[in-house]
C-alpha cells in the first residue's frame, strides 16, 4: 500500500493552470460592465448594479470557495395589505419552494437574494444571469399572491426557468417591480449589506425598491 505521505502535493487553482485568474468581483463587474449595467462599488463593497429602474446588488466572499450573492431590496408600500401574516406566509412558500432564492422580512421589507459557492476560476455569468432573473420572478410572484384576497402558495409558482442572455435582458423580459415596491438606490443603504448581521440596520436605513 503506498504510504499517502509520500504522494506528490499537486499545485490547484491558479496555480495549476499556470497563470492568475482573474478575482471574482472583477469577473462581476466586467459583466456587468458588458452588459451595460453600470456597476458601482459602495463603501462595504458590494456592487449595486439597475435593472429596469430596479437597482440590485452583488456582493463576493472570497476563500478556497468564493461566494457570490445577489440580492436586493424593497420596501413594501402601503397600497400593499398591511397583512404581516399574509407577508410571511408567501415569503416562507417562495423560499421552500424555489430553488437558490430565499427571501425574508424584515420591518416593511421585502428583502431576496440568491446564493452561489464558485471555485476559482468559473464564470459567474450563468449564474448571475440565472439569479437576477429569478429573484424579480420571486418578487413578483411574492406582490401578486399577497395583493390576493385567497393566498396561494407560491411553491406552485415556476421560479427558476432558464434565464436570459444578461441581466440586461432580464430586466427587458421581466419588466418594472411590481406597483407597491420600490427598490434600493445605490447609496441609499445604512450600515453593512449583510442580510445575515445586520439587515436590520439595512432595513430601517434604506428606502428600498417599493413593493
Amino acid at each position: 500500500m503506498t504510504d499517502p505521505t509520500n504522494l506528490p502535493n499537486f499545485p490547484m487553482g491558479d496555480d495549476a493552470a499556470g497563470g492568475q485568474t482573474p478575482q471574482l468581483i472583477d469577473q462581476v463587474k466586467e459583466r456587468l460592465e458588458a452588459d451595460g449595467m453600470k456597476p458601482q462599488v459602495d463603501k462595504d463593497g458590494d456592487i449595486g448594479f439597475d435593472v429596469q429602474g430596479q437597482t440590485m446588488f452583488v456582493r463576493v466572499t472570497e476563500g478556497d470557495v468564493d461566494i457570490m450573492r445577489v440580492f436586493g431590496q424593497w420596501q413594501i408600500g402601503s397600497d400593499v395589505p398591511q397583512d404581516v401574516g399574509r407577508w410571511l406566509q408567501n415569503t416562507n412558500d417562495i423560499t421552500l419552494g424555489a430553488n437558490v432564492i430565499k427571501m425574508g422580512i424584515v420591518g416593511s421589507t421585502l428583502v431576496v437574494s440568491g446564493e452561489h459557492l464558485m471555485l476559482k476560476g468559473d464564470s459567474p455569468s450563468p449564474r448571475l444571469q440565472l439569479t437576477v432573473n429569478m429573484i424579480m420572478q420571486a418578487v413578483q410572484i411574492w406582490h401578486e399572491n399577497v395583493m390576493k384576497d385567497d393566498v396561494q402558495h407560491a411553491t406552485a409558482a415556476p421560479i427558476g426557468n432558464p434565464g436570459p442572455a444578461s441581466p440586461g435582458a432580464a430586466a427587458q423580459q421581466q419588466g418594472q417591480a411590481p406597483g407597491g415596491l420600490q427598490g434600493v438606490e445605490p447609496g441609499a443603504r445604512g450600515g453593512s449589506s449583510s442580510f445575515s448581521l445586520n439587515l436590520g440596520d439595512d432595513a430601517q436605513g434604506n428606502e428600498g425598491n417599493n413593493a
